[in-house]
């Protein structure tokens, strides 16, 4: 999840800046969706413990899967980041594509 949620910002930044950061995290990338999108903070909010653990989980990924030895996530946890990563891939597409053809009307 966390490295599909990367390329989806990615792919954001692009349409949106055609900006291809070098150096990158998942939240550094969430945070730069956010200049040009409400998306990141609609589907990743961090107001509440449970919302901020989501959060965590999918910007940590790398780092707890290599050093945890303990499970820290349910499965419950990780269908609901899967279902939040999920929607902001659809809503991310839909972004996209309009962004797509308004530059598609500029530039024919």
């Amino acid at each position: 999840m966390h490295y599909a949620l990367e390329q989806v910002c990615m792919a954001l930044l692009y349409v949106f800046w055609e900006y291809k950061p070098q150096h990158y995290s998942l939240s550094y990338l969430l945070h730069l969706c956010s200049h040009f999108t409400q998306l990141p903070q609609t589907l990743f909010p961090k107001e509440t413990y449970g919302l901020h653990r989501i959060y965590y989980m999918l910007c940590n990924a790398q780092h707890i899967m290599r050093f945890k030895a303990k499970d820290e996530f349910s499965q419950r946890d990780s269908d609901k980041a899967y279902n939040r990563c999920e929607q902001f891939y659809y809503e991310a597409k839909k972004l996209g594509e309009q962004k797509l053809t308004e530059l598609k009307e500029l530039h024919c």
